[in-house]
């Protein structure tokens, strides 16, 4: 049955194709939510793993830190700033502290690629899908050269995520043409501070 606000099926609507729809005088397929869970919850793994690798050289309790940057996130550049200074003590440099910033704000944005209303509507094309997927894909560009393998898999698995709409093609099609950036990500400096080529 079609319920606007609820799904029957407790947390079926957030990860598959269950019987609740927006509109319910049409029948889309959700099949499309599974793909995109998977997916997602497989790029979030290696997400945190590149957090917790890097963050604990710069941030002793890098998972307390994560936490509390949402109490400030929303502050100006120099409280921001502040912030990051008071978690990221073990940061030298200023390249050290910035990249503190960046850890966090790649965790923030592995935590919101699971914002509820990608999966509330009825079509993986939908802007709340698309949303989440460009929230992967900052999170991808912040994490750097160690996610690119992460977002191989991530794409491979939305290829499985077809849209309704026959035109806007696959949760990859839709990755690749609205969500990842047309530039390619800053080049990053691997621990071992030689530049990838």
């Amino acid at each position: 049955a079609s319920r606007r606000g609820g799904c029957a099926q407790g947390v079926g609507r957030w990860k598959e194709n269950c019987a609740c729809r927006i509109d319910g005088n049409k029948h889309p397929s959700q099949a499309w939510r599974t793909p995109l869970r998977e997916g997602l919850n497989t790029l979030a793994n290696t997400l945190h793993e590149v957090y917790e690798r890097e963050a604990i050289r710069l941030i002793p309790d890098p998972w307390a830190a994560r936490d509390s940057y949402g109490t400030v996130v929303a502050s100006d550049a120099h409280e921001l700033e502040r912030f990051t200074a008071s978690v990221a003590t073990l940061a030298t440099t200023d390249e050290d502290r910035v990249r503190a910033r960046e850890l966090l704000e790649l965790e923030r944005d592995a935590l919101r690629m699971f914002t509820s209303c990608g999966w509330f509507f009825d079509d993986i094309a939908g802007i709340e899908a698309r949303v989440d997927l460009r929230y992967a894909a900052r999170a991808i560009a912040l994490a750097g050269h160690q996610a690119t393998p992460a977002e191989a898999e991530l794409l491979d698995t939305l290829a499985h995520a077809v849209s309704n709409d026959r035109t806007a093609g696959t949760g990859r099609d839709i990755y690749l043409r609205s969500a990842r950036p047309s530039f390619p990500a800053p080049m990053r400096r691997p621990p071992d501070g030689r530049v990838k080529k």
